[in-house]
């Protein structure tokens, strides 16, 4: 081994070390939480809207928790958009090579000042102040070999170009193994630490994990004299480093860029549950930034795409899983909702100080987590509906899903491998937009290989193509071995491919599976035609599925029968179906168009029949629906098809028979207790054999109106460690009430569509206890926020050691000679 290898080996050694208990950990002993101005102003933040953000927290946040305000990424150039200006960015520096703040959007950083200024103003609100960095020494450092502060060595002399960042080219990597590198990275913590920096996440560091320079940021922070907490960025930080992240950062990020749309939220309930375990006091895995509120406003200025219950399932599982908490969006503009969200102090108490949190079950649909009170006595229990009709497809279905490929990401895409289920007779591959349903999203599914059983494998063709939905993209195709413009092979970084099919998202190809394949895998990324265009922003999701997860208008999980797809190439001659109904007293007979939202789906039900329990027929036709919705028409014709023709299946002819055209929703009221089964003959109909378009259907039966999303997600609460039998009152956290008394498993919630409930289960005759110091310990009233100890229901403010008891009667305080009183709520 040579010296560089065994230098090099020495610090990976001292990297995943164990650390002592009293180190950085201490600088967070909880989740930090604060603002981030990326989400609302990409590189281009100044100092002004930074300090109207900081008064908005000092004002409203501070009282409940919130203290960090970040100035993230590039406030060292001129930047004046949302995107990264890399034609000719001006660089603000020193003689010493290190970043300075750009004085045109900082005026406070003139003469030298740097960031402390405005970090002493944060620091008089009450707050603390935070920077971005990216990993690296600046290549203008290097090409002007300016010096490194207080040694003889230069920029030049610390660089290489090992694993430079592919996304934003500013900074050269550090050699860890050179002489003046730890040096380097000493003096920036330094000039921060002068600054008064509180808060330091770097980018490009943690994917791919860069050992050498973690540690070279590390011993720079330990060394520099001040409480700095370590943010590593971005993510996917490799599981695989979770003792190194545990032994070297504060925070870590468990995914690339989360932005406001359900498939990057979807995500993160599958990342949680893999790094529950390694989240340790002081160390914490990071959901990333809350995508609320006003964003991207130096781009086009919005709110956030997430709905109401989809912004309050972002703060559950943040708080459940005790991520950091770092807002988005501009905090000037939020609504009342918004900041209510962002109050609730029951979220922010169990985000910053419940134990033992933990996935409890998954079962696709619904997930639930708990976590237990310090009292260890109450329990806290989060629960979530992940399913839905999403915006076209079922994203909670996937066997795999990228994180969001973008011009972001390292060489512009990823490589997959995904273990199939036994018994999978279909393979759905779908490009998905992200959620910014922007334009130039041009993906290649490089080299799609099945492997079977038996160690054989080979590539997926368009032989193989059961149907596609290219419905909701730009290009209403898919292309075979070349790229979606048909301007060349498929090209993705520099690299052309001979194999696989392109296309622009939003779009799906459904292929049959011969049988005995176990695994799947594939090169995806985002073409050169989208990354070579002007202005172009791409940003996809490539997924894999075992079934056909296209949405419909209704949810297909709850079906008593499924004809599956039937289209003029698959099952074109008709389906049998038949379901047990059970004696309901609703009958609802659905078409849908298969997801793919093309008109001339004239769907026939032929001799549709109700079957009783003693075997008797009963023609469906014989009683009139309830009602009929459908897409053309809202006809249901009787022994007529939707244009009141011959009812026809494939060239025969029927004279009984439903004709309506999909979308279709045909609900019947039935004698309740009297029929077992409902059969029938199902098909297009024939009079559609040649039309342009269209022509593809599947075929439901329900006995409960299935457009309702919502689910029941039963809690047992002997699974979140209540005794059996015994008594609990249950508190809604989010609508701040007390549902009632409930034991073992009594109690369940309906639950929208991405819709969450947040509970506190206080075992009855216990109270939840809290040891803690009046001072600096914040409590309210309905007026007004009162920051500077507790209070009485009297006004009095109660000073010196207390107790906090919180049970189903209130909150009391208890003082050291046992006198309570309750506290303002």
């Amino acid at each position: 081994m040579n010296k560089k290898s065994l230098l090099l080996a020495l610090i990976l050694t001292a990297a995943t070390s164990v650390v002592k208990a009293d180190d950085f950990h201490s600088f967070a002993p909880a989740p930090p939480m604060g603002w981030n101005s990326w989400d609302c102003y990409g590189p281009s933040v100044t100092e002004k809207q930074i300090y109207n953000n900081a008064i908005y927290m000092r004002d409203n946040l501070l009282s409940h928790g919130w203290n960090y305000v970040i100035c993230d990424i590039r406030w060292y150039t001129n930047d004046t958009g949302f995107w990264y200006n890399q034609s000719n960015p001006v660089y603000s520096y020193d003689k010493y090579g290190r970043y300075t703040p750009n004085t045109s959007r900082f005026p406070s950083a003139k003469d030298g000042v740097g960031f402390k200024a405005l970090a002493d103003s944060i620091h008089a609100m009450g707050m603390k102040f935070g920077i971005h960095i990216m990993r690296g020494v600046p290549k203008i450092a290097v090409q002007k070999k300016l010096p490194i502060y207080g040694t003889n060595y230069t920029c030049d002399q610390i660089y290489n170009t090992d694993s430079l960042c592919t996304w934003l080219s500013d900074n050269y990597t550090v050699d860890c193994t050179k002489p003046g590198a730890q040096e380097y990275y000493n003096s920036l913590l330094n000039l921060y630490a002068s600054w008064g920096v509180d808060f330091l996440k770097v980018d490009d560091l943690s994917r791919p994990y860069h050992d050498g320079e973690i540690w070279l940021l590390r011993n720079a922070i330990d060394q520099c004299g001040r409480d700095i907490v370590f943010s590593m960025s971005p993510g996917a930080t490799p599981l695989s480093k979770a003792a190194s992240c545990q032994n070297n950062a504060n925070m870590w990020r468990m995914m690339d860029d989360l932005w406001d749309n359900w498939s990057d939220i979807l995500k993160e309930f599958e990342l949680c549950s893999n790094w529950n375990e390694h989240r340790i006091e002081g160390s914490y895995p990071d959901c990333d930034i809350l995508p609320l509120g006003r964003i991207r406003i130096t781009e086009t200025a919005r709110d956030s795409k997430l709905t109401d219950d989809e912004q309050q399932t972002v703060m559950t599982l943040w708080s459940i899983f005790k991520s950091p908490l770092f807002f988005g969006g501009d905090l000037t503009y939020n609504s009342d909702k918004t900041l209510k969200l962002i109050t609730n102090d029951d979220v922010i108490h169990i985000n910053q100080t419940a134990k033992n949190n933990r996935q409890v079950s998954n079962d696709g649909q619904t997930i639930i987590w708990a976590a237990d009170d310090n009292s260890e006595k109450c329990k806290y229990a989060a629960l979530f509906n992940i399913g839905s009709n999403d915006n076209w497809i079922h994203a909670n279905k996937a066997l795999y899903s990228t994180e969001t490929i973008s011009m972001l990401s390292t060489g512009y895409s990823t490589d997959i491998s995904v273990d199939i289920p036994e018994g999978s007779t279909e393979l759905a591959l779908a490009l998905d937009d992200a959620g910014d349903s922007y334009s130039y999203d041009h993906g290649d599914w490089v080299n799609p290989t099945i492997y079977f059983a038996d160690g054989t494998s080979r590539l997926l063709t368009k032989s193989d193509v059961k149907s596609t939905n290219t419905g909701g993209s730009y290009y209403n195709y898919i292309n075979w071995n070349k790229n979606i413009e048909n301007s060349g092979k498929m090209n993705i970084n520099g690299t052309q491919y001979e194999n696989g099919f392109s296309a622009h998202a939003n779009a799906l190809v459904l292929f049959t599976l011969p049988e005995n394949v176990v695994k799947f895998t594939a090169t995806c990324g985002i073409d050169r035609t989208s990354t070579n265009q002007s202005n172009a922003s791409p940003t996809m999701k490539f997924m894999v599925f075992n079934c056909d997860p296209t949405s419909r208008f209704v949810n297909t999980d709850g079906a008593l029968a499924n004809s599956g797809l039937v289209s003029r190439t698959v099952q074109k001659e008709g389906v049998d179906i038949e379901a047990g109904i059970n004696g309901s007293s609703k009958l609802f007979l659905v078409v849908t168009d298969a997801g793919d939202g093309y008109s001339y789906d004239h769907a026939n039900w032929i001799n549709p029949t109700l079957i009783d329990y003693d075997g008797n027929e009963t023609k469906l036709t014989s009683i009139k629906y309830t009602n009929a919705t459908t897409d053309w028409k809202n006809i249901a014709n009787y022994g007529k098809n939707v244009d009141g023709g011959t009812l026809n299946v494939n060239g025969t002819t029927y004279t009984d028979g439903i004709g309506t055209n999909a979308d279709a929703i045909i609900e019947y009221d039935l004698p309740e207790g009297k029929y077992e089964k409902f059969k029938s003959f199902v098909g297009y109909d024939y009079a559609m054999k040649s039309s342009p378009s269209g022509v593809t259907m599947e075929f439901l039966v329900f006995t409960s109106d299935p457009r309702n999303d919502s689910t029941d997600v039963n809690l047992d609460l002997t699974q979140i460690g209540i005794e059996k039998d015994e008594k609990c009152t249950i508190y809604d956290i989010w609508k701040q009430e007390e549902l009632g008394t409930y034991s073992n498993n009594d109690f369940s919630v309906r639950l929208n569509a991405h819709q969450s409930g947040y509970y506190k289960i206080i075992p009855t005759g216990e109270s939840c206890i809290k040891s803690i110091k009046s001072e600096g310990v914040k409590s309210r009233n309905k007026k007004n926020h009162i920051a500077d100890g507790i209070y009485a229901s009297d006004g009095t403010r109660i000073s010196g050691d207390t107790t906090l008891r919180h049970d189903a009667k209130g909150m009391y305080i208890i003082n050291k000679d046992g006198e309570s009183r309750k506290v303002i709520k």
